[in-house]
């Protein structure tokens, strides 16, 4: 890139000063510095070191236009991925949109759970199939399907965008893997002939009276249909779980991603189906209960389940709202 001195103007370093403060004083990022160098790395297309490197150069005026015209995006709360389209999640960096959610690094914990089980349904010699319920941009399906390249990985989703876009992402970070890409919603899914060994799932599980209260780069730009998880956070979740009877072989796993405090609540909604367990749950980085992993026992459904029109799972699954 050529170095333009031009004593009129400011340098590398002074420009990416001048917008972390901005940030700082608007309160609108917790990192402000890391923001304004992604930012000015994703308009000169090169990494975050390039910007150390050439400190001193003074950009050009039309290039300061184009970067404040990021700032300004980034001062009224617009996430950083979704201005850059992209975020790194699993050492991979995945393509995102406004349609889906933003990878987060606490559902890091939900692709080592799986891969923790993946070792013992493997020795079990089942059929290694997993299917990923709400995919979104397929952060789940792909990291899994690259690191298991013995399973069939299935990921679904209700959005079409967020279909298409989790493909792209498959395309062009796992060339060599296929994952299907199938459009489902949580409360019909259409699997029953060939079940899962494990299914893994991060649904909505924010309760619709906190929506509202998330930070304002969440619930003004996130897709609500995947935040929102109903009055009590688990409507999408209690759903799958009425649903893993035809889901996943006897000794089967279910992945799940919780919210804040929720563990309790989902002990309480698996006590009227028996032939699920919790088995373990995991903590994030920050020591909050994050992904819960459930046991289904076929033989416990035979014999405690009522006859399948009156199974209580499946009556509620049925009562879902569509």
């Amino acid at each position: 890139m050529p170095r333009a001195h031009h004593t009129d103007s400011l340098t590398l370093r002074q420009v990416v000063a001048q917008a972390t403060t901005r940030l700082l004083q608007a309160g609108v990022s917790d990192t402000p510095r890391l923001d304004a160098e992604i930012l000015f790395a994703h308009l000169l297309r090169r990494p975050r070191e390039f910007l150390y490197r050439e400190a001193d150069w003074r950009p050009a005026q039309p290039l300061l236009t184009d970067y404040e015209d990021l700032l300004r995006r980034r001062l009224a709360h617009e996430p950083v991925a979704y201005i850059t389209g992209k975020r790194e999640f699993w050492s991979m960096t995945f393509r995102v949109t406004p349609d889906v959610l933003i990878p987060r690094p606490e559902t890091e914990r939900l692709v080592e759970s799986l891969l923790e089980a993946a070792a013992v349904h493997a020795g079990r010699g089942v059929p290694l199939r997993l299917l990923d319920v709400g995919t979104g941009s397929g952060i789940i399906a792909i990291s899994a399907a690259r690191e298991l390249p013995a399973w069939q990985v299935v990921a679904l989703d209700a959005s079409r965008a967020a279909l298409r876009l989790a493909q792209e992402n498959a395309r062009r970070l796992i060339p060599e893997r296929a994952v299907a890409v199938l459009a489902a919603d949580v409360f019909a899914l259409p699997f029953a002939a060939q079940p899962f060994a494990m299914v893994a799932a991060n649904l909505p599980y924010v309760a619709t009276a906190e929506v509202a209260l998330l930070p304002r780069e969440v619930h003004d730009y996130e897709p609500r249909s995947a935040l929102d998880g109903g009055p009590d956070g688990l409507r999408c979740i209690s759903a799958l779980l009425g649903q893993a009877p035809r889901l996943l072989i006897d000794g089967g796993s279910l992945h799940l991603e919780v919210g804040l405090g929720q563990v309790p609540a989902l002990r309480r909604l698996i006590e009227g189906m028996p032939w699920l367990s919790l088995a373990k749950v995991l903590p994030d980085l920050a020591g909050i209960e994050r992904v819960a992993v459930l046991r289904y026992a076929q033989s416990l459904e035979a014999r405690t389940r009522q006859p399948a029109e009156r199974s209580p799972a499946r009556q509620h699954a049925a009562a879902a709202p569509s």
